[in-house]
């Protein structure tokens, strides 16, 4: 029998995607509002995160334009 050992995604909260970024809440927004930055994942009615590893890959494809 094989166990399967999956990674559980590391989630940043919003105030860590500014902060990473250096940009402001409405900035990220507007930039997913215009299909341009990865959305988050809601958690709760009033709870957002936003995958690492997608904001990570975003930042590479800008990097590499």
């Amino acid at each position: 029998m094989s166990i399967s050992h999956t990674q559980t995604p590391q989630l940043l909260r919003r105030q860590e995607v500014e902060a990473e970024l250096n940009i402001s809440r409405a900035t990220i927004y507007r930039w997913i509002n215009k299909g341009d930055f990865p959305a988050p994942i809601r958690l709760s009615k009033n709870m957002v995160r936003w995958n690492r590893s997608e904001v990570k890959n975003w930042l590479a494809e800008k990097g590499a334009r």
